[in-house]
């Protein structure tokens, strides 16, 4: 026994030095791998400051490169702040040049179009009256027509709307009939769910009770192994192999446990899915109840309604018979109106056919006085080469003394030169009158004779009459569509402004001979030999004067008849 007692006393303590070996190389291991995860740490950690310290320097460089960018930024920002204040400054200048040069142009056309618009306003206050009551025939046509249309539509939509009720009537008679089999077959699963529902608590009964059996039975067997364990500290061989044969048991009977724990989770979940079936059941049937009662009161509305739109119909089908009453009338008077604005169309036709007429007349007028002005101006220029023939032959017989004196007044007179230019800037035409003055200067040193300087200056209208004829030739004489008048017209006005009015062109030559009279004093001029009838010049703007008072009648007719023209393209189109 002692034998026994030493051996296995020797084991026990082999057993401890080993278990206390293991224990101190796990320790060593964990150690290590401790070490070693603290070592890799700080390689990561360095290499992360390394590659942040990198980051950081280059922000920095960036960051300075962006500053130097925002100051060349500024500086051009300035500077071309600089150069736009400039420019619109100087913008600003040329502006202010011409809004001024506009508003001399826009007071010059102001004044045409006032006397324009003024006629203007009379004719288009009778095209208004004119247009009201065509517009409100019109509207009215319109509107029966419309109204026709929309009682038309009102029917079809009527028409519509009950066979559509009808049909969903149809369909709700046959929804309902399946309702009510949907609900018997809800009914059955539900009492087979109460059937089933007893049948789970009945099982979860017996399974509570087997459980609480084999707690009990726990209970001992961990009671038993206490008992074992102080008993087997003596008998270790023995009571080892009752110590496997009790574990392999205790396995076993956990085993069992948890099979038998994971049935009660499983049934718990069945449980429980069944009666969140049955509320879901329940809030279908209760839907379905609800569903029911709005298609009863649905029906019953939609009953009412066809009540109602069968009356709505029968008064509709009385409107439209009055309706169609009043468009025949208004057909008639349709027809009416047609035929007095074909009447109409036709005596505004004959009244064009007369004003092209007028038109022709008038450019033929203009044709023939241009053929007279052509004349006149050749035998003026006759007249004139014949006087500078007799003047040239008179200043060979002069002395040289003479000579002197009419080179010097050559010199003078030369300067003054009569330039007329007209508007446009088409022709310009010199005339200058120094061989004539020069023989009058002459004749007065013969003959010596006191008295004042008199000068008799003829002013022609020619260039601006024959402007006058090219451009109503050339131009139509049909105004603007706005009202306005137009370029060509002002232009044809200020050509005429210029010819009956030539006020700068005599002060030019009041100067011109105030200044011969300080240089010539001595001089006289016989009044005889210088003397021009003005009789055909007097007649010559007399008819000027005519022709121009005929062509702005003319004009003006045309502006007056240009919206009825306008009137009438569109009632043709």
């Amino acid at each position: 026994m002692e034998n026994d007692f030493k051996t296995e006393s020797s084991s026990s303590t082999f057993a401890l030095q080993s278990s206390s070996e293991t224990l101190f190389s796990i320790q060593l291991l964990d150690f290590k791998t401790s070490l070693l995860e603290a070592l890799e740490e700080l390689r990561m950690r360095r290499e992360a400051e390394i590659q942040y310290e990198e980051q950081i320097s280059k922000l920095i460089v960036e960051i300075q490169e962006l500053k130097w960018q925002k100051e060349n930024l500024q500086n051009q920002k300035e500077t071309l702040a600089k150069q736009h204040k400039e420019a619109m400054a100087v913008f600003k200048k040329q502006l202010q040049m011409k809004m001024c040069a506009l508003e001399e142009e826009k007071g010059k056309y102001q004044l045409a179009t006032e006397i324009k618009e003024k006629e203007i306003e009379g004719l288009k206050e009778t095209l208004k009256a004119l247009q009201v009551s065509k517009y409100s025939l019109q509207k009215k046509v319109s509107e029966m027509e419309q109204k026709v249309q929309l009682h038309l539509l009102a029917k079809e939509d009527h028409q519509k709307q009950l066979n559509e009720i009808e049909k969903y009537y149809a369909t709700i008679t046959g929804q309902f009939g399946l309702v009510k089999e949907n609900h018997e077959k809800l009914e059955q699963n539900v009492q087979e769910a109460i059937q089933l529902n007893k049948r789970l608590s009945a099982l979860n009964k017996k399974q509570e009770s087997e459980i609480c059996s084999l707690k009990k039975e726990l209970k001992e067997v961990t009671s038993d192994l206490i008992k074992s364990k102080v008993t087997c500290q003596y008998k270790m061989g023995e009571e080892n192999i009752n110590l496997t044969i009790k574990e392999q048991k205790f396995q076993e009977l956990q085993e069992r446990l948890n099979m038998e724990l994971e049935l009660n989770k499983k049934i718990n979940e069945e449980i429980t899915h069944i009666q969140e079936e049955k509320q879901g059941i329940i809030i279908s049937f209760q839907h379905m109840q609800q569903l029911l009662q709005e298609q009863t009161q649905a029906n019953t509305e939609l009953e009412a309604e066809l009540k109602g739109l069968r009356e709505n119909n029968q008064t509709l089908e009385r409107d439209n018979e009055l309706q169609r009453e009043k468009v025949k009338e208004n057909e008639e008077k349709f027809l009416n109106l047609q035929n007095e604005h074909e009447r109409a169309l036709g005596t505004w036709r004959k009244h064009v056919e007369e004003l092209t007429g007028e038109i022709h007349e008038i450019k033929n007028e203009l044709s023939s006085l241009k053929e007279t002005h052509i004349k006149l101006q050749e035998h003026y220029n006759e007249l004139c080469d014949q006087k500078k023939f007799e003047e040239d032959k008179k200043l060979q017989n002069l002395p040289e003394v003479d000579t002197e004196n009419s080179e010097m007044l050559m010199g003078k007179l030369q300067n003054s030169i009569i330039i007329q230019k007209c508007n446009s800037g088409e022709e310009i035409r010199e005339e200058s009158t120094g061989s004539f003055c020069l023989a009058t200067e002459y004749r007065e040193q013969e003959e010596k004779k006191e008295g004042p300087l008199t000068e008799e200056i003829i002013i022609e209208d020619t260039t601006s009459i024959n402007k006058v004829a090219d451009t109503l030739n050339n131009s139509t004489i049909h105004p603007d569509p706005k009202g306005q008048p137009s370029e060509e017209r002002n232009a044809i006005a200020e050509t005429f402004y210029d010819s009956s009015f030539p006020t700068e062109h005599m002060k030019t030559k009041s100067q011109r001979a105030n200044l011969l009279q300080s240089d010539f004093q001595a001089m006289k001029i016989k009044d005889t030999d210088l003397t021009v009838s003005f009789t055909c010049e007097d007649d010559w703007q007399s008819l000027i004067t005519n022709q121009i008072n005929k062509i702005e009648k003319f004009l003006t007719s045309e502006n007056d008849n240009q919206p009825k023209k306008r009137k009438a393209e569109e009632m043709l189109d």
